[in-house]
């Protein structure tokens, strides 16, 4: 029986959903995620695999966030350069490996996908990505690839892909093409005290010796002139890239040197092939791929 006057307690609220997860969200770390915090994730873990041997030694980075692309056939070239145009846009717009592809074909620079050609992988850069400045340049040119990743660029670079993706020496016979869009550099903290330097960096939220260049600064200037040297700077240095290859959605972490060895060796196609499946440059793949790399602006 009610009591005269008191207003009865409100039911109880119903019990809580739980959040419905949206088909396209992953947790920050997998390999879906291509966001920055994702690439820092991967480089936290990583960090004593980095300095092993560094005693001491910090790590500066500047990776800029990229989205894999998956191949579908010998595409990989393509798959590297529609990649790069991410970070190199054509009115707004990344450039599609399927226009890509059939540009290619329209060139006669290929048959399936396949470039056996770094100066054909540039003209076709400078066809379909608007204004994109393509230089291709050769064997020595470790300091170049260093200043174009610290400013930011993608730069496109044929290997010899092993197993899991990491560069090996095979004669071309696993040739794979990445495009590198990061750099770290593992140096001796006492490089970090000079002011100039200090102002151009933010200390990682984890990983209190791992640093990242902050975003915004100028394309050219303070950035590369501070940071190459320290790249350039021997034994106490070492430099390793970020990269991505249409095989995995995993961000690649190689050292410079390994890689650049692996492109320097990349001589024949494979055995698995016969050179007439394909457009070959006159000159083979040697001529066509052998010590060259492709820095895209």
């Amino acid at each position: 029986m009610e009591t005269p006057g008191l207003v009865p307690p409100p039911p109880p609220p119903p019990p809580l959903q739980p959040a419905r997860k949206q088909a396209n969200e992953h947790p920050i770390g997998n390999s879906l995620d291509n966001s920055e915090t994702s690439v820092r994730n991967v480089l936290q873990r990583r960090f004593q695999w980095m300095t092993a041997g560094h005693l001491g030694a910090v790590v500066v980075s500047k990776v800029s966030s990229l989205k894999p692309v998956l191949q579908s056939g010998p595409q990989c070239r393509l798959v590297a350069l529609s990649m790069a145009s991410q970070l190199l846009p054509r009115d707004g717009h990344a450039v599609s490996v399927e226009a890509l592809f059939e540009a290619a074909k329209s060139l006669r620079f290929t048959k399936k996908g396949e470039m056996f050609s770094a100066g054909h992988m540039k003209t076709l850069a400078e066809t379909c990505l608007g204004d994109c400045q393509a230089r291709l340049v050769r064997d020595g040119h470790r300091a170049e690839i260093v200043g174009h990743l610290i400013r930011g660029k993608p730069v496109l670079v044929p290997y010899d892909s092993d197993g899991n993706f990491e560069p090996c020496l095979k004669s071309g016979h696993t040739a794979h093409w990445a495009v590198l869009h990061g750099i770290c550099l593992v140096v001796g903290s006492s490089c970090l005290l000079e002011p100039p330097l200090e102002s151009l960096l933010e200390q990682d939220c984890e990983c209190e010796r791992l640093y990242h260049v902050k975003d915004g600064l100028p394309a050219s200037g303070s950035p590369r002139e501070l940071l190459l040297p320290l790249a350039l700077g021997g034994a106490d240095a070492a430099v390793l890239v970020c990269g991505r290859q249409g095989k995995s959605r995993h961000v690649g972490l190689w050292g410079l040197e390994q890689l650049l060895d692996s492109n320097r060796n990349v001589a024949h196609v494979g055995p698995r092939h016969e050179a007439a499946e394909f457009i070959v440059p006159a000159g083979g793949v040697a001529e066509g791929l052998a010590g060259q790399v492709l820095l895209l602006a």
